[in-house]
């Protein structure tokens, strides 16, 4: 689920069912594909905006690497389809390098890179966010 009062968002959620293949899997990373058939809702801040339920594709990739003993690249992306309209779609991508201090404690740097296809009025069509932060692994 996701709520975003910027996007001028209430609530966005998927339901749906689908397969995932891990094409690599070793000691210091994995790389792995899915796709899925989705039920999606969105519900807008705007009253003029009317609420949303589409039938949607989702094809999304998940992979991490482990670069010496303490750094480690993140990246996770989607691309979500109305499936009869392949000009209505959501593209969704989050990156982040993090690198131990100590065993438990890490500097993370990461960048989300958000794309409605059809957004709201009054909202663009595409968002960035880089955030930067301290993390502690239990």
């Amino acid at each position: 689920m996701e709520r975003d009062p910027f996007r001028r968002l209430a609530l966005r959620s998927n339901t749906g069912s689908g397969v995932t293949h891990t094409l690599y899997r070793e000691k210091t990373g994995e790389l792995a594909v899915s796709a899925a058939a989705l039920y999606s809702h969105e519900g807008f801040t705007v009253i003029t905006q009317p609420d949303r339920n589409d039938a949607r594709w989702s094809i999304q990739t998940r992979g991490h690497q482990r670069i010496g003993a303490t750094m480690k690249i993140e990246n996770a992306a989607s691309f979500k389809p109305v499936w009869d309209h392949g000009n209505d779609y959501n593209i969704q991508s989050l990156t982040k390098v993090s690198s131990k201090i100590t065993q438990r404690l890490a500097m993370t740097l990461s960048h989300e890179y958000l794309k409605d296809s059809t957004p709201p009025d009054g909202v663009k069509r595409e968002d960035q966010r880089v955030q930067a932060g301290l993390t502690f692994e239990f």
